[in-house]
């Protein structure tokens, strides 16, 4: 099973109107709020469809050269030419050719500022061929694309499976309320928040035979076994990793703990707590970051827990975000919350993000209760200083959680 260039070249088209979709949203959202990634394909001149001023232009090209490497060959003038998918493809080509296919992705920001993580080419088309094994075992024949390609998981999960299996893709469009007609041996590539979507529009998929590859994330009312019997399908791999690192391990429902992916190497201490992740090709050993707490389970497994960076010390006191957040999401009134940080140093405290149950109540008043309940259940709930209301929690177009203003 060895990477077929030429579909990554025909593929490509496709991850440049995912990345410009996504630039374009993320630079101007209202004027761009209904545009889509199918949109940006057809087009044949981005500049005259989509009103792109010089500026507009220079920061999109040079935000796909960063993206691309293109830097790397000095190729990076030719962007600013012709603006569509297959003209920016054919430069990348160009590029990749005279020198890498490392790409430089970017964090959701889901618990930061978004960062920028350059990979080597090799390291993720040898994780891309783990997986092309691991779903060879299991007779999948077809790619359902629920998420963009563009970033990582979207990246290793469509673009480069597709080179490494020879599976076809088809894109599931996220507007739609209509599921898909799934077909025997498919393989639906989405994240947690996109699958209770799928629950809530109206239920089972009765797809015994679906393999859905989830993102590592939070399920708001589901187990990922519960979500997995609920929609009727066969199983639900969540994969554990991020922007940074790659994937780390996969956990297969109804399985309660993660497995190490082959290549890596884990240190833990007396007490079962993984302190040291490296991962090891052509004679290279790079030590990786350890994004959460994450503990020893048994040979080659592992369970994860909080985030390691979300914990605040305000004033003396250890805060966890996440069990002040789950403790939100259990109020009575609410549906959803979110909590950030707000402000840093010795000025910093939280923030928090309430979706109510009732529509009709006003906000003042929800949050006046809530914020009664909780000083009950939870210590120095008071160094909340910011309550914002709203219809949903803010997320990426990837579904995680991220900040607000």
């Amino acid at each position: 099973m060895s990477f077929d260039l030429h579909r990554y070249e025909a593929i490509l088209p496709e991850i440049v109107s995912d990345f410009v979709c996504a630039e374009l949203k993320a630079r101007t959202p209202q004027k761009y709020l209904d545009l889509t990634a199918q949109r940006v394909l057809e087009s044949a001149d981005w500049r005259r469809d989509f009103s792109l001023d010089s500026l507009d232009r220079m920061s999109l090209a040079s935000a796909c050269a960063e993206y691309f490497n293109i830097y790397d060959s000095g190729r990076e003038d030719s962007l600013l030419g012709q603006a569509n998918c297959q003209r920016w493809s054919e430069v990348i080509v160009t590029a990749q050719q005279e020198q890498t296919r490392n790409i430089t992705f970017r964090s959701s920001g889901s618990t930061s500022d978004a960062k920028h993580f350059r990979h080597r080419a090799d390291w993720l088309e040898a994780e891309a061929q783990h997986w092309a094994e691991a779903i060879q075992a299991r007779s999948r024949k077809r790619i359902v694309a629920q998420v963009p390609l563009h970033h990582i998981y979207g990246y290793l999960w469509i673009a480069l499976l597709a080179c490494q299996s020879g599976l076809e893709f088809v894109r599931f469009p996220t507007e739609t309320l209509r599921a898909p007609k799934f077909e025997e041996g498919d393989l639906l590539i989405t994240t947690p928040h996109l699958l209770e979507a799928l629950l809530a529009r109206g239920g089972r998929l009765n797809a015994p035979d679906l393999i859905a590859v989830s993102s590592t994330g939070q399920f708001s009312s589901h187990s990922p076994t519960s979500a997995c019997d609920a929609l009727g399908i066969g199983e639900i791999w969540e994969i554990y990793g991020s922007s940074e690192t790659g994937g780390l391990g996969v956990r297969r429902t109804p399985s309660p703990q993660y497995t190490w992916l082959p290549y890596l190497q884990t240190s833990v201490d007396s007490d079962g707590n993984v302190v040291a992740i490296s991962r090891a090709l052509a004679g290279v050993e790079v030590a990786l970051p350890i994004p959460d707490r994450l503990s020893a389970k048994g040979e080659n497994q592992f369970q994860v827990g909080t985030r390691a960076d979300n914990v605040l010390k305000i004033r003396g006191h250890r805060i966890d975000l996440d069990e002040l957040q789950k403790k939100l999401r259990s109020a009575p009134l609410i549906s959803d919350a979110n909590v950030r940080p707000l402000g840093d140093g010795a000025n910093v405290a939280i923030k928090a993000f309430l979706v109510g149950k009732d529509s009709l109540l006003p906000p003042a008043e929800l949050i006046s209760q809530t914020r009664q309940w909780l000083a009950q259940r939870f210590p120095h709930s008071g160094y909340i200083e910011d309550w914002r209301v709203g219809d949903e929690v803010p997320r990426s177009p990837m579904g995680k959680l991220v900040d607000w203003k």
